[in-house]
């Protein structure tokens, strides 16, 4: 080799373009939320044996999810290289159009989800009353919002970048702003809820802690409005702007329907069954007494003042107390499978004690 032959420049990195990202990206969100509903439903079958209406409503987001996702792909597929023309800008808007349509049920579903699971949760009556306030403002948004991206163009329905169209950018502002005030609400209130609750600090913050997540997915949002904005939701004005739309659009979809599952991991839910539907743990137990024994000590008739007893004696003289919360014990909330606590009773006739 001459020494004076200077080696040729080496090749440039190969150039990852927008769509590419947000195909890879989509790819981890479907695995990741599909692993999130099935440890959901795992855990909810082999704890409670059964499964509930919020279960269902997150099976279904999930699956129209994975569908809204499948339809950015088809759109990632025929922009790789350059912005497509001719029969391909028709398929482009037609799976653009499919993402809309799909993108919205899923965000709503996935909102209903954790909804429906807050009001089974709660024990509290007045706590219900919001909750159930908001899962109509979320069905109606959701009916209102689906005919409205359904018939959002005149002539071809899917047509929704030929100019033909309501102004699509005030039109997703809305629903931004929807997004975000439906989040909010799922994120601070279970925090007030567990703060009149009897319960532990620990446990608190645990169930503060698993909804405060929805945090992530307000995020998402915002960002997602940014972008709409600059990219005015049209690939033609700024095609950068308009991919990391599209890019928001998948993130905040996958991270609501994980959200709505993290309650829902063995560890969490365990806290949840045993805090928020035994809304006493924590106090100071009540221990019974068979009807001979005088002894009680000063502390337990104390905390007992201000909740009732309830006292069942089988054949083998084991007394069950239970420890349940006078507000609400008056609300007639609390059912069968709250907590109980079992203590040794000696057998009146016997003498013999009975207990673990």
């Amino acid at each position: 080799m001459d020494a004076t032959q200077v080696p040729p420049p080496p090749p440039p990195p190969p150039h990852i373009s927008p769509p590419q990202v947000v195909s890879v990206v989509g790819w981890l969100l479907v695995a990741s939320f599909v692993i999130a509903v099935g440890t959901r439903l795992a855990t909810k079958l082999s704890m409670k044996r059964m499964l509930a209406a919020d279960d269902y409503l997150i099976v279904v987001a999930m699956i129209i999810g994975i569908g809204q996702m499948s339809a950015t792909f088809v759109q990632t597929r025929l922009s790789v290289t350059s912005t497509p023309t001719g029969d391909d800008w028709n398929s482009f808007q037609k799976a653009l159009y499919s993402s809309q349509l799909l993108f919205v049920p899923t965000i709503c579903l996935a909102k209903l989800s954790v909804l429906f699971s807050l009001h089974q949760i709660t024990p509290v009556k007045e706590h219900k009353g919001p909750i159930i306030a908001f899962v109509g403002f979320v069905g109606i948004s959701l009916l209102a919002f689906q005919f409205a991206t359904a018939f959002q163009c005149d002539g071809d329905r899917w047509a929704i970048l030929s100019g033909k169209c309501f102004d699509q950018t005030p039109f997703w502002k809305a629903f931004g702003v929807f997004d975000i005030v439906s989040d909010t609400f799922i994120a601070i209130f279970p925090i007030y809820i567990v703060s009149t609750l009897q319960m532990g600090l620990r446990f608190k913050m645990i169930v503060a802690g698993v909804f405060i997540t929805r945090i992530s997915a307000i995020v998402a949002s915002v960002c997602r409005l940014v972008y709409l904005t600059r990219s005015r939701g049209t690939v033609e004005f700024s095609s950068y702007d308009f991919w990391t739309f599209i890019l928001n659009t998948e993130i905040e979809q996958g991270l609501s329907i994980i959200t709505a599952c993290i309650p829902f991991l063995k560890p969490f839910f365990e806290s949840l069954e045993t805090g928020m539907l035994a809304p006493s743990h924590g106090l100071p137990n009540v221990v019974g007494s068979s009807s001979g024994s005088g002894n009680r000590s000063k502390k337990s008739q104390q905390s007992n003042t201000d909740s009732y007893k309830l006292r069942t004696t089988d054949s083998h003289g084991i007394n069950v107390s239970r420890r349940i919360s006078s507000h609400s014990e008056e609300c007639g909330l609390i059912k069968e499978e709250t907590s109980t606590w079992v203590r040794p009773v000696p057998n009146s006739r016997s003498g013999i004690t009975a207990g673990p």
